[in-house]
């Protein structure tokens, strides 16, 4: 068996085999599919064997990639994507070229809006990708048997975790860009730093 559940069937490569133990309709994610992390959805088992591979099941269109908005992390609507207001420059060069930036004046009242940088874990996906804009706050969402995998790029900033206890030991030294492994067993949280690139 070349799979495994967290709470998807995860294989590691394309090369892997037991795809044909995947019930139709389940999501696979595959952790290295050409040097990319990707995710499809079992479409069926016609022409599978149980030698057959990942590589082998997405050449005879029994996966089809599983690639939507949601999948992506973004919650924005295909409307919103598209709305443009007559947008022809960068918003900054805009609102620069409208702005009196030496003195400004403002009228009414102003309301100071202050960003709280959080990524909750289990919320979109069992692989999820984060970049820090600031230090930031990691929440613990999954339930026992649960998974996921976090490419996070964090360009250094502090992140502070949930209760969670370190395969290694103790909390890992991040880089820029980092994979991360969390896993729920119980009512214990437990995490793995895959690889990091400084």
């Amino acid at each position: 068996m070349g799979y495994s559940r967290k709470p998807n069937y995860h294989f590691k490569t394309k090369n892997d085999t037991g795809i044909v133990e995947v019930p139709v309709g389940r999501i696979v994610v595959v952790e290295d599919f050409d040097g990319e992390i990707k995710s499809f959805v079992k479409g069926s088992n016609t022409g599978l064997t149980e030698t057959s591979t990942v590589a082998n099941a997405v050449t005879g269109d029994n996966l089809s990639s599983n690639t939507t908005l949601a999948s992506l992390g973004i919650t924005s609507t295909v409307v919103q994507l598209n709305y443009s207001s007559a947008v022809t420059s960068d918003i900054q060069g805009q609102i620069n070229g409208k702005a009196n930036l030496a003195n400004p004046i403002f009228t009414g009242l102003l309301t100071e809006q202050v960003s709280v940088s959080t990524l909750t874990l289990g919320a979109t996906s069992s692989v999820q990708t984060y970049t820090a804009i600031a230090d930031f706050t990691i929440v613990d969402d999954l339930v026992s048997g649960e998974s996921v995998t976090l490419i996070l790029t964090s360009a250094r900033f502090t992140p502070t975790y949930p209760t969670i206890t370190w395969w290694e030991g103790a909390e890992p030294t991040l880089g820029t860009t980092d994979k991360l492994f969390f896993e729920k067993i119980g009512a214990t949280l437990y995490g793995s730093q895959v690889a990091s690139l400084a």
